[in-house]
């Protein structure tokens, strides 16, 4: 059976009520390389696929039609610079950022992602982002904090990459990332510590200061460089999950245990394409 698009899992008649009463966290990818901890995704390298981007514009074009504002969180579980869309890979993560502005929606949370990872297609997609104005940076959270700005996350762990990890090319790394996603905005650089670890402060500050030094003009005018505390006792405003919240992957759209606040299905382990429509319909 053909796939169907993310739309026409919902009956028409039930869609407003489905787009108004929901939060959508976007799965653009099934799978993730970088395998950060505690990301709902990093233990599925080898999963393939990813949303198409017609089904994530048509997602937005048929909420605009619908005449509601969906509210939207852009990157749940994967990192935006690995977005490759099956059919359209021409297309930059970033275009999905425009379309959902452009068709008014509202994004509840910052756009975040490491950077780039030294390939010729993640520097791109760090540019494509960069490229974006203040217009396209805003978020509001469902408590009504609110700002405006990417993130580029820096990893908590300051020694992410054991023995290959090398200093100074990491910070090479960041200052392009940092340049080039001030080109058209704001962002906040957020350098992670665990305060559970002794030194990893000291490192931190040492990251922030090195990269203060060696970022342009406009960056230092445009990028709020943060050191921030994260380890499992941690739970930043932006990896909230609410009652209402409902996961949007290739498969479909999966409702979250209101209880736990956590997925009720993987879609990692959906062979086939589900259509839940009816029992969220129904719910």
């Amino acid at each position: 059976m053909q796939d169907l698009s993310l739309i026409e899992l919902i009956d028409e008649k039930d869609r407003k009520n489905f787009y108004q009463s929901n939060i959508f966290h976007e799965r653009q990818m099934n799978s993730c390389p970088i395998g950060c901890q505690g990301c709902a995704v990093s233990a599925a390298k080898n999963v393939k696929g990813g949303l198409n981007y017609s089904d994530i514009k048509g997602f937005y074009q048929d909420a605009a039609e619908n005449e509601v504002q969906l509210k939207i969180t852009k990157v749940e579980g994967y990192d935006p610079v690995f977005v490759n869309y099956p059919d359209a890979p021409e297309v930059s993560f970033a275009q999905t950022v425009k379309d959902a502005v452009d068709y008014g929606h509202e994004i509840i949370t910052p756009i975040c992602t490491t950077g780039n990872w030294r390939s010729e297609k993640t520097k791109w997609q760090i540019e494509e982002l960069g490229k974006l104005d203040n217009k396209y940076r805003f978020y509001r959270y469902p408590s009504g904090n609110k700002g405006t700005g990417f993130v580029l996350s820096v990893p908590r762990e300051i020694r992410p990459f054991s023995k290959s990890y090398d200093y100074e090319s990491h910070i090479e790394k960041l200052v392009f990332d940092i340049n080039a996603l001030t080109v058209g905005g704001n962002i906040e650089v957020l350098i992670y510590f665990n305060s559970h670890v002794d030194g990893d402060v000291n490192m931190a500050e040492k990251i922030k200061a090195d990269l203060q030094s060696k970022i342009n003009t406009k960056a230092k005018e445009r990028a709020d460089l943060v050191i921030t505390d994260f380890n499992a006792e941690t739970m930043p405003e932006s990896c909230m999950r609410y009652g209402n919240s409902i996961l949007v992957s290739d498969k479909g759209f999966f409702e979250i245990d209101k209880e736990a606040l956590e997925w009720t299905t993987d879609p990692n382990t959906v062979g086939t394409q589900v259509e839940i429509a009816l029992k969220l319909a129904a719910a």
